[in-house]
């Protein structure tokens, strides 16, 4: 039995659940919705069981879980990669339809609305092959809080367009509010985003993910074209006092640092921004992340000895 794949195995030889093991090691690129190959293992899995199969894959292109089930009963687990139950998880299931017929069935949308995936899509499988996809992404919440979903596709999938399903995505990340916004949106802390370096061609893109990830709500974003930080305040003093007025306008809740500070560096930050703002580095979103992630006690045990490694200068102030 794997102890990766999960679901239905009973009867499925070892080399059929090796090839969906193989999906763990395929990397996407931030902005692809989902590969070929990635298709390709899930359709030749479907053809030589002729069972359903689901990968979920979270926004920065990592695989969660992979997942088997006879069709029309895989089981879909509650997968949530945000401090608020009422937004979208910020995962999106990607699963097989033996038969070829890659329209969303109305579990599929259920599904969808029940998770608040990112996105549900199904794929078509006939002969061995993926032959077309078709996605669902939420719209909005309509009377009763009711959740509507706008349906993309089919698309033959060498020519799935990605970048509009991320900009659809990230439209309804927006879109949708539970009833009680006031009250979800203070679960939820709102991040400004700070960093240097001259050389990114997008700067800041991957922590924007890396928060996304940790379950924050990116709301702004300081960004100063320097070689090195200021050993003091990380930025220059003169762009500190327009991070406090970001903060200002945004009603930020944290402040993001793309660099490891120092202890020093977060006193000095902490007191020009007050107390009620909270101060994170990469070193520690990259740990709050891994922490939320450890399932096992010595997972847990590992990522408790990092923090205590990181955490114990800051706390003396060395």
């Amino acid at each position: 039995m794997s102890n990766k794949v999960h679901g239905n195995l009973e009867g499925i030889r070892r080399s059929y659940i090796e090839r969906l093991e193989s999906i763990y090691d395929m990397e996407l690129d931030r902005k692809e919705f989902c590969s070929e190959e990635m298709l390709a293992a899930l359709a030749f899995f479907t053809d030589v069981t002729g069972r359903e199969a689901m990968v979920y894959v979270d926004r920065a292109g990592r695989v969660e879980t992979v997942i088997v089930g006879e069709q029309d009963r895989v089981s879909i687990p509650i997968l949530r990669k945000r401090r608020s139950e009422s937004r979208l998880c910020g995962v999106r299931c990607i699963h097989t339809h033996p038969g070829g017929n890659s329209a969303l069935s109305q579990v599929d949308v259920q599904s969808l609305k029940t998770i608040r995936l990112d996105a549900m899509a199904a794929v078509g499988v006939v002969d061995g092959r993926a032959t077309s996809i078709q996605v669902g992404i939420l719209d909005e919440i309509i009377g009763d809080d009711q959740l509507s979903v706008n349906l993309f596709g089919p698309y033959r999938v060498t020519e799935i367009p990605d970048e509009m399903l991320w900009a659809e995505i990230e439209a309804a990340d927006v879109r949708i509010r539970p009833a009680e916004s006031k009250k979800a949106e203070a679960e939820i802390a709102r991040a400004i985003l700070v960093g240097i370096d001259a050389s990114q061609k997008e700067p800041l893109a991957e922590l924007r993910q890396l928060a996304d990830t940790a379950g924050f709500i990116t709301v702004g974003s300081v960004f100063q074209s320097k070689s090195k930080p200021d050993k003091s305040f990380y930025l220059g003093y003169g762009k500190l006092h327009d991070l406090i007025l970001e903060i200002q306008k945004l009603q930020g809740d944290a402040v993001i640092f793309d660099d490891e500070l120092s202890p020093a560096q977060i006193r000095n930050i902490s007191k020009e921004l007050g107390k009620k703002i909270e101060i994170i580095d990469r070193t520690a979103l990259i740990l709050d992340i891994f922490s939320s992630r450890a399932s096992t006690h010595e997972e847990r045990l590992h990522v408790e000895l990092a923090q205590t490694k990181y955490l114990l200068p800051r706390m003396t102030g060395y």
